[in-house]
């Protein structure tokens, strides 16, 4: 057989036909890529825009739990993952939870069909993922009510704060600005 892998990548380390080991370095960041993609593919999300939420989201540990009992990747509420399908059991499973991350994320984003521009459809969506869709629906009322372009993220943040408040509209601002920033360093081959 050669040198024909066999790929099993546990600890580092690749075992091949030959029968030595190789010595293979993963990125941290980069050990859950087989799954985001998958998962990104079948709800037609940017894989790259999903890596850099779930870097924001638990920085890549699987285990990770919020003060609000958020769980795994993509940190799932339990009220999130029975609406994605997905037993709350399984939610620190990284399979089930970057599928019914997806999922919710897809969600979100087609809840806003009035949003022209993709980009800033985007930002809505990882909002509303975050700060729940009514509060970010709530925002674009009040930005509609004083005239404001609610089409645009950067306004419409600006109501949030009336909505959910100081500390959680700066919380949902800054988790926004980072994952798109994180985003365009992921697009442009940067760590991010």
């Amino acid at each position: 057989m050669g040198n024909i892998l066999l790929a099993l990548i546990a600890g580092g380390l690749i075992i091949s036909s030959s029968g030595g080991l190789k010595n293979m370095t993963i990125k941290y960041e980069d050990r859950w890529d087989s799954l985001i993609h998958h998962h990104a593919e079948r709800e037609e999300l940017d894989f790259l825009l999903v890596k850099a939420m779930i870097k924001k989201e638990s920085y890549f540990d699987a285990l990770a739990e919020s003060p609000s009992k958020c769980r795994g990747l993509m940190q799932l509420s339990s009220v999130a993952c029975y609406e994605m399908g997905i037993d709350p059991f399984y939610v620190k499973n990284p399979d089930h939870n970057i599928e019914a991350g997806c999922k919710y994320l897809q969600e979100q984003y087609s809840h806003f069909p009035e949003i022209t521009d993709t980009g800033e459809r985007w930002k809505f969506a990882l909002a509303s993922y975050n700060a729940g869709r009514g509060n970010v629906n709530k925002s674009i009322g009040l930005t509609k009510a004083e005239g404001g372009n609610w089409q645009k993220w950067g306004i419409v943040s600006c109501y949030l704060i009336q909505v959910t408040g100081k500390v959680n509209a700066a919380q949902t601002c800054d988790y926004v600005d980072k994952i798109w920033n994180w985003y365009n360093a992921y697009l442009v081959g940067q760590e991010g």
